[in-house]
């Protein structure tokens, strides 16, 4: 895939100027073994407690009221 195309001086003015700061973000590589197993993992336990109506009562369980009339 390679780096992406660097910005000239001038657009990097211009993007500055409009209130435009250079972030750099690091994400998993989605290829790697490792964090596919773990995304598989997640999605599991998600489905799991959906299937089980679990992940709303921890919710509810949680959140202390929050939304009580």
């Amino acid at each position: 895939m390679g780096r992406p195309v660097e910005l000239t001086a001038e657009q990097r003015e211009k993007l500055l100027e409009k209130g435009f700061k250079p972030v750099e973000i690091w994400v998993p590589r989605s290829d790697d073994a490792t964090y596919r197993a773990e995304a598989a993992r997640q999605a599991r336990e998600a489905a799991k407690a959906d299937a089980e109506d679990n992940a709303m009562s921890w919710v509810a369980s949680v959140s202390g009221g929050v939304w009580d009339d």
